[in-house]
């Protein structure tokens, strides 16, 4: 069972990017404040009326929320791929609902961090679910994925990237994934000044205190779609594990 029906391109191999995503329930509290944030809904597609901040001006934070936002709000468990040859939106959603299938719900407590100069939603401590699932779900979804071209690994190949990292994107065709992966949920551009860094990471906490203040509940995954080259990304379904 999906939370929302198949988008109308879902049989057509044309399209260029499909995600794998932790989002949080389209009637959740979290993913109302996610949205609102951004704003942009990723499961409607429509825009949200973003928070009135005192410090910063709605401009300005729409600004410093554009990435996020064509994104959706999400954790990335499997980043923007490109299908495998003859490879269709409904039969990643097919593998997403067959890898839930195997899969138990846990809780994962999160807190406001300011996340390599990106304000997100992280995991207070670490989590061996979560590891766990992540690596299981990389290998259960690499049959899908067409392997990243040259140029590709050559976009996401920054400065600092250590070996095992680089080893990670050329196997993977991604650097941050296995012993290199990081949930997070972002919730902003990368922030160049301190002063705004305080006022939104101040912010955030506030807005997220009760949210937040039960871990959330890991249970399910999300087939996430671009429909054209840099379009927004729409939630196609979102798969729920089996208990």
């Amino acid at each position: 069972m999906t939370d929302r029906p198949v988008i109308a391109s879902a049989d057509s191999p044309q399209w260029p990017r499909a995600a794998i995503y932790f989002s949080p329930a389209a009637d959740s509290a979290l993913h109302h404040f996610g949205s609102s944030w951004l704003g942009r809904d990723a499961f409607t597609a429509a825009a949200c009326t973003q928070p009135s901040l005192a410090a910063i001006d709605a401009g300005r934070l729409h600004t410093l929320t554009r990435s996020p936002r064509r994104y959706g709000f999400h954790a990335t468990l499997r980043a923007p791929f490109h299908p495998a040859d003859n490879t269709t939106i409904a039969q990643i959603i097919e593998h997403a609902e067959s890898f839930a299938h195997t899969q138990e719900s846990f809780l994962l407590p999160l807190q406001v961090e300011n996340y390599k100069g990106f304000m997100a939603l992280t995991p207070r401590q670490a989590s061996a679910a979560l590891s766990t699932m992540e690596a299981a779900l990389l290998a259960h979804f690499d049959p899908l994925v067409r392997p990243a071209s040259e140029a590709e690994r050559a976009r996401r190949r920054k400065p600092g990237l250590s070996a095992r990292q680089d080893a990670h994107l050329v196997r993977w065709g991604y650097p941050y994934v296995m012993d290199e992966f990081n949930f997070h949920m972002t919730l902003s551009e990368r922030l160049n000044d301190a002063r705004e860094a305080a006022i939104l990471f101040n912010e955030l906490r506030t807005r997220t205190q009760e949210i937040i203040a039960a871990a959330t509940e890991i249970d399910a995954i999300s087939v996430f779609v671009e429909a054209e080259k840099g379009a927004p990304f729409i939630a196609a379904a979102r798969l729920p594990f089996r208990a």
